[in-house]
């Protein structure tokens, strides 16, 4: 499910095996100043405003992600996604 990681620090992502889609963010202007907790599990999906990723990465197995802290993230098996 999508969601916006709780420590609030830059992501890096390596896969080791298989492939994996992912499809990221930047989250919606916010009212408060605090970014923990901001976006759990699947709230986005629940929201007023539909959620639209802005990306959509395919990683191979020795591939890397790297995103900044701010990005809302969902990932997929694509093994079969072709």
């Amino acid at each position: 499910k999508a969601h916006m990681d709780s420590h609030v620090q830059a992501t890096m992502s390596l896969q080791l095996a298989g492939t994996k889609r992912w499809r990221l963010s930047i989250m919606d202007r916010r009212r408060t100043p605090c970014l923990a907790m901001t976006y759990g599990d699947g709230d986005v999906y629940e929201r007023e405003s539909k959620w639209r990723p802005m990306f959509s990465v395919v990683l191979n197995a020795g591939e890397a992600l790297f995103f900044p802290p701010g990005f809302v993230h969902e990932t997929l098996n694509a093994e079969n996604d072709e």
